[in-house]
This record gives C-alpha cells, sequence and structure tokens, in this order.
C-alpha cells in the first residue's frame, strides 16, 4: 500500500511542476517561445502561400477546360443545339430536288 500512495502529489509539487513547465493554469494552455511564435507565422504564411498555388492551378485548369470546349464546341453539341438547328432549317428549293 506505501507504493501507491508514492505515486500521488501533493498540491505544492503539483503546482511546482506546473511552474516548471510554465503551464497557466487560467488559459489552460501552455507559454509558447518566442521562436515557436515566429515558426508559426513562417509556418502559415508557407500555407497561405501553398492555397494560392493550388487555386492559380485550378484556376488555369479551368480556362483550359473553358478553351477546349469553346475551340471543339463541345456545349452545343452536348446539349443537343446542333439537332435543333437542322430541324429548325429552312429546306431550300435545291434540297427539295434531290
Amino acid at each position: 500500500m506505501a507504493a501507491h500512495m508514492e505515486a500521488f502529489q501533493t498540491p505544492q509539487e503539483v503546482l511546482a511542476e506546473q511552474h516548471q513547465l510554465d503551464y497557466l493554469p487560467l488559459c489552460d494552455n501552455y507559454k509558447r517561445e518566442k521562436y515557436d511564435q515566429d515558426n508559426y507565422h513562417a509556418v502559415e504564411i508557407e500555407l497561405k502561400f501553398a492555397h494560392m498555388d493550388i487555386s492559380l492551378q485550378k484556376l488555369k485548369e479551368w480556362k483550359q477546360c473553358k478553351k477546349t470546349t469553346g475551340d471543339y464546341n463541345l456545349v452545343p453539341a452536348f446539349l443537343g443545339k446542333d439537332k435543333e438547328k437542322e430541324a429548325k432549317h429552312k429546306v431550300t428549293r435545291e434540297e427539295k430536288k434531290l
């Protein structure tokens, strides 16, 4: 039973350990060192650059798809508008003779 009692710390020991670890009980967090703050900001900036690169790549792909669909008239073909034009096309005299 003596070994079990040794595992518990007194409140003073807990407070001393928290102080040694720079624990802030009101914030329920630990202090951050200045180098951690600088490192955090550097990572945050790199993350923003990466997000911009991804967005620009998606925009380039979208522009390329739009250009390709325009070049090959894929949208009207997909929507069937070419068939509507053929159906509404007036038959000329020459076509009637054929």
